[in-house]
């Protein structure tokens, strides 16, 4: 799904669509994305900016989704490396 190009907080890689993890879905505050360049967690705001979260506020997240991110983020650098 086309998003509002906004840039990565931590990259600076420009971001402008979205998915869900299993289904494709529109996203909603609150919601979690992973930037696919740099595997920044964020947490999208009320104005639907990507907020990183932080590590307690990933630490605070329920394990299963936890987990989850963990695998994307380790996907990610798994990716890069192949790349170089």
């Amino acid at each position: 799904m086309r998003m509002r190009e906004q840039e990565c907080p931590s990259c600076k890689k420009l971001l402008n669509s979205t998915s869900g993890a299993f289904e494709d879905i529109t996203p909603k505050p609150r919601d979690i994305t992973i930037c696919l360049y740099c595997g920044l967690a964020m947490e999208w705001d009320e104005d639907m900016n990507a907020m990183p979260l932080s590590e307690m506020q990933l630490w605070e997240l329920p394990t299963e989704t936890f987990v989850q991110i963990k695998r994307v983020q380790v996907a990610i650098v798994a990716m890069k490396a192949a790349r170089n």
